[in-house]
């Protein structure tokens, strides 16, 4: 597949997650439409470069900046109209972007697996809004949005490094008017294995959450 024709660049940040690495490059590259594929190795100590060996991917490297940073730079190389975060941990349904890209909307959220350490499945509202975000992340990470929001938006805010940067890009984003719509299928498997980031994010919820909140009475 020729990934000239992409539309998507499907951007995979990587620290410490090289034995992961290989299955989330495969679901990539698995799309029933072309995509172009950028991993973004975040400083990390383990083989990421040897785990991208052989993959028609673009592979970058950088000191370790956090999740933030390392999302913010795949983006920035990324050539198409639009972009698709994917943890290098986790997988997609190879009919994901193409299902994505049927959807009118600047944000698209799909439905989300969770498998590993315990099997659980979520679908999200339709159409969430800023004032739903006020209240609680409403789509997951991994969801496609427009490059151009993106580079309006700044980018997802690198000082974040304790979690909850895509609740906090997806809240600004509302805030300026961008509408999201998710699709009611389970198109996202969230690879569930020990002590997460998210687990690390829900300890310090109410710090984070004050942080992301003082932002928008600004």
């Amino acid at each position: 597949m020729d990934s000239r024709t992409a539309k998507v660049t499907i951007v995979l940040p990587c620290y410490n997650q090289a034995h992961y690495l290989p299955d989330a490059i495969k679901s990539a590259l698995n799309q029933t439409v072309p995509v172009e594929v950028i991993v973004v190795d975040d400083g990390s100590p383990d083989n990421v470069y040897e785990a991208t060996m052989g993959f028609p991917i673009n592979y970058f490297k950088q000191e370790n900046k956090g999740l933030s940073a390392a999302r913010n730079s795949g983006i920035r190389f990324a050539k198409t109209e639009w972009v698709l975060p994917l943890d290098s941990d986790d997988i997609i349904a190879p009919d994901m972007v193409e299902k994505c890209l049927k959807v009118k909307a600047d944000i698209i959220g799909v439905g989300q697996e969770t498998f590993g350490d315990y099997v659980a499945g979520h679908i999200f509202q339709p159409e969430p809004k800023y004032e739903d975000f006020l209240k609680a992340n409403q789509i997951n990470c991994c969801s496609m949005f427009r490059k151009a929001m993106w580079e309006d938006l700044g980018g997802y805010d690198e000082d974040m490094r304790a979690g909850y940067e895509d609740w906090d890009f997806w809240m600004r984003a509302t805030q300026k008017g961008y509408k999201v719509k998710t699709i009611p299928e389970m198109l996202f498997y969230y690879r569930k294995h020990g002590s997460s980031m998210v687990n690390e994010a829900t300890k310090r919820h109410k710090e984070i959450l004050e942080y992301m909140l003082n932002k928008h009475k600004k």
